[in-house]
């Protein structure tokens, strides 16, 4: 008599499929990533807590929340552009004379930076003022040529410029 499926599976194993293996693999990695990033988000958690703790530079503890943020958000691009922002203003601090006053390096650095938006925004807001006051004048003369097609009715309120 023949065989069972059991028996015959027993006596010819067939190789796993390399997709299906493949798929264990990514599967396997992508679970030991999402472990090491909770570990490192979690060291940078209490690295973050220590340096508040100890009374460390706001700057130094800014950095490590911005990689905390970049880690736990997946966007890795964003730490470092913000990272990068961050060492236009403190980059070079600590190589200077220890005789120089950094945080007034830094304040004046954040200031410039201040100032410098401030003025892109003040320049944003008068194109945007300018651009009203042609919209303004528009209306106005649209307002001109209806009231001399039919001049308003005497009782009537004139609408103010």
């Amino acid at each position: 008599m023949g065989k069972s499926l059991a028996e015959y599976a027993a006596q010819n194993p067939q190789p796993e499929p390399p997709q299906e293996r493949q798929a264990v693999a990514h599967a396997a990695r992508s679970y030991n990533d999402q472990i090491a990033e909770r570990d490192q988000a979690e060291r940078l958690k209490t690295s973050i807590a220590q340096q508040l703790q100890e009374g460390e530079a706001p700057q130094y503890i800014l950095y490590s929340a911005l990689r905390a943020i970049g880690l736990l958000t997946h966007d890795e691009a964003w730490a470092e552009a913000q990272q990068k922002t961050m060492d236009g203003v403190y980059s070079d601090l600590a190589q200077q004379s220890l005789l120089t006053d950094n945080a007034a390096i830094a304040a004046a650095r954040l200031d410039t930076m201040q100032t410098e938006y401030k003025e892109k925004l003040r320049r944003q807001l008068q194109r945007q003022i300018g651009g009203y006051k042609r919209i303004a004048r528009a209306l106005n003369e649209a307002l001109d040529a209806v009231n001399a097609l039919d001049p308003p009715a005497a009782d009537a309120q004139p609408q103010g410029k």
